[in-house]
């Protein structure tokens, strides 16, 4: 082995191995900034749009859920001014 060559196997394997991974992972696999993203941005934040959209509907729906259960403990306790006029 020759002095300041020490990582030479590690380099020939990154290099050999270096093509199939992109193959496999298309884009700029061991970096960022590639042409891909842009895309994977943009997807990651459609995810959190919609991931944020099921979050509000369902605490809608819990909310919407709750007032009927209310109004309905009160109508089985045999109360008759169960429903509130907002």
């Amino acid at each position: 082995m020759v002095a300041g060559d020490e990582g030479w196997f590690v380099k020939s394997a990154l290099r050999q191995v270096g093509p199939a991974v992109n193959c496999l992972f298309p884009g700029n696999f061991f970096g960022p900034g590639g042409p891909d993203d842009d895309a994977h941005r943009r997807g990651a934040l459609m995810g959190l749009v919609i991931v944020g959209l099921l979050i509000i509907v369902g605490l809608g729906l819990m909310h919407v859920l709750k007032q009927a259960g209310d109004v309905q403990d009160c109508a089985m306790q045999g109360r008759t001014n169960c429903v509130q006029v907002p």
